[in-house]
């Protein structure tokens, strides 16, 4: 474990080195090879925490003011983002079929991925799939144009 902290690798990846050589070793141990496993004496690596970044309120109103000077498009992405608080993934899963106007809210049905230099779509835990948020209705309104200009 010592090699790894040295090359500044991140607890993920330490950990997930460190259950490579666990599991080749426990098999080692189960088929004879070895007669302990030397992983048994050491504790697995902690998983370190990370630090949440969100924007202040001041950075939120300068961010919806910049972007009033711009397309209508870029307007929606940037109030859909702070409306949803979603990651990422379930953002760019969306699409038009999963707004509901009338109730003024979404549905998160899909999420995406990207991978070996690929975008996928994701399945979601069942408990996801039935994921709805409701709008701001001022949001709504830029939304609705979005749709008109698409």
């Amino acid at each position: 474990m010592f090699l790894l902290k040295q090359k500044n690798l991140s607890s993920t990846t330490t950990r997930s080195y460190y259950d490579i050589i666990n599991n080749m070793r426990e098999y080692s141990l189960k088929v004879g090879y070895i007669v302990e496993n030397p992983n048994a004496k050491i504790d697995k690596p902690k998983k370190s925490k990370t630090d949440i970044h969100y924007y202040t309120p001041e950075e939120v109103e300068k961010l919806v003011s910049v972007f009033q000077l711009g397309s209508i498009k870029y307007q929606a992405i940037i109030l859909l983002v702070l409306d949803l608080s979603c990651r990422r993934e379930k953002l760019t899963g969306l699409t038009w079929a999963d707004v509901d106007f009338d109730a003024e809210k979404v549905q998160i049905n899909a999420a995406t991925q990207y991978a070996y230099c690929e975008i996928f779509e994701k399945v979601l835990k069942l408990q996801m799939v039935n994921e709805y948020i409701v709008f701001l209705k001022p949001h709504l309104n830029y939304l609705k144009n979005s749709k008109k200009n698409h």
